[in-house]
């Protein structure tokens, strides 16, 4: 795992168990090796899909080997359904979530 993002229900408290496992396994990780964390509880699914997907990087480290992005839904599968269907249209995740951009009259 180079990132982890965490959205629903209690996901500041998941958010919180994984940070203290990559501590406890890495306490001298640095600014390059450093496996970023983030937890969305005020956003949409969709928002914190298009966090996780857009903004989501990892540190130096492991920038070049880490070329897969996974979400695991645990309890609810239209949770489910929706991922898979908002990953398989990521124009129109973009659009939902940022909206369409104007274009200028040149």
């Amino acid at each position: 795992m180079r990132y982890f993002c965490s959205w629903g229900g209690d996901c500041e408290r998941v958010h919180d168990l994984v940070d203290s496992v990559i501590i406890e396994n890495d306490p001298d990780e640095t600014e390059d090796s450093v496996i970023i964390t983030m937890w969305f509880e005020e956003k949409s699914l969709d928002e914190a899909l298009w966090q996780f997907l857009y903004v989501a990087f990892p540190a130096n480290d492991y920038e070049a080997d880490c070329r897969a992005d996974v979400a695991i839904v645990i309890g609810n599968s239209e949770w489910g359904e929706q991922i898979k269907r908002r990953s398989s249209d990521l124009d129109g995740l973009n659009k939902e979530v940022v909206g369409e951009d104007e274009e200028e009259d040149d």
